[in-house]
């Protein structure tokens, strides 16, 4: 056989050996993206005091975010605190029917000052200023109150949800924040759909310490950042994020979708992966199959819609039209 010939097939060889690794799932966030996209991190806690109470802290750390925060966000807080005192008594232990009245009383104070309860929120500061609360501030009001009158209440995390726990010395009660009302832990796992392996994997229904908390806090500021489309300062802050919990899928499903917006399709695909590792997320196939698609790995691409296909619920919106389109992409792939 002529030796240009051999070099041909050899050169052949080599780019479909290359072809095949880039499609295999990374496990390894590729240097030089890392080099283009990790921010300088700023010193936060010397910057801020993080042993404050935690509604002061989140307000300390949007403001050195660079996000809009007040005084009067502040003072809003402290007003907050001196009426919790004035009708919450404390002692050193409570019963279950005194756990469940502070409870309702805390409620009753953070619903005269919310005007709408929503889904989703921006900042902590905007939402005080506006009266817009999701289960993230309705609980971290909770938690700002108890830490300044030392209740023994405590977040927990679910899947897209937060709450906050009573871990009394002989009762523990499961509170729905955004409600108002003792829910149990069985109906949230049904609600979730959540299983004890998926508890353990991934900090769910757990009472978060404080280094925790503030995981939650910086990828909140990320995603508010990655809402207004300031994406490398959102990869900065969930990249924090994971770094203080590195059991948290959120940051992780995060920055899939940042990068997925960025257009940088491994990226996407390794924070689908690492996310997946933890807690399984539907909409996440649908991320790496488009991943999949972009580097030109068609049946890595194929299969993810497929996958992604089986999870499509029957109530949600449009359904047949988006079986439709994926089904043409499949097509097109093949």
């Amino acid at each position: 056989m002529p030796s240009k010939y051999v070099h041909l097939i050899c050169l052949y060889s080599l780019v479909c050996l290359l072809f095949v690794l880039a499609c295999q799932e990374s496990s390894k966030l590729p240097d030089e993206e890392v080099k283009k996209t990790e921010l300088k991190e700023r010193h936060f806690f010397e910057l801020v005091d993080s042993t404050c109470l935690i509604g002061n802290v989140v307000l300390d750390v949007e403001s050195v975010s660079g996000l809009i925060v007040r005084p009067a966000e502040y003072e809003w807080l402290a007003d907050l605190l001196e009426e919790a005192d004035s009708v919450i008594v404390r002692q050193k232990q409570y019963t279950k029917k005194e756990a469940i009245s502070i409870l309702k009383q805390l409620d009753q104070l953070i619903r005269a000052r919310r005007t709408r309860q929503a889904t989703y929120h921006g900042s902590f500061a905007m939402c005080i200023r506006f009266g817009i609360f999701d289960c993230d501030i309705n609980s971290l009001l909770y938690l700002h109150i108890a830490e300044y009158l030392e209740l023994p209440i405590r977040p927990i995390l679910m899947p897209s949800h937060m709450a906050v726990l009573w871990q009394g010395v002989t009762d523990t009660i499961y509170w729905e924040t955004t409600e108002g009302r003792e829910r149990s832990l069985s109906y949230y796992l049904q609600r979730f759909s959540i299983d004890q392996q998926a508890m353990e994997q991934a900090m769910l229904f757990r009472p978060l310490r404080r280094d925790q908390m503030l995981a939650v806090i910086f990828y909140n500021i990320g995603s508010t950042f990655a809402e207004t489309h300031n994406y490398d300062l959102a990869i900065s802050y969930m990249r924090h994020a994971y770094q203080l919990e590195k059991k948290w899928f959120k940051p992780y499903t995060g920055l899939a979708y940042v990068y997925q917006q960025k257009g940088l399709a491994e990226n996407a695909l390794y924070y689908s992966n690492q996310s997946l590792r933890l807690l399984k997320q539907d909409d996440l196939l649908k991320v790496k199959a488009e991943a999949y698609e972009e580097l030109g790995c068609n049946t890595e691409a194929i299969e993810e819609y497929a996958a992604f296909l089986e999870t499509i619920p029957i109530y949600q919106y449009e359904r047949e039209k988006t079986i439709r389109q994926i089904r043409e992409k499949m097509t097109h792939l093949e």
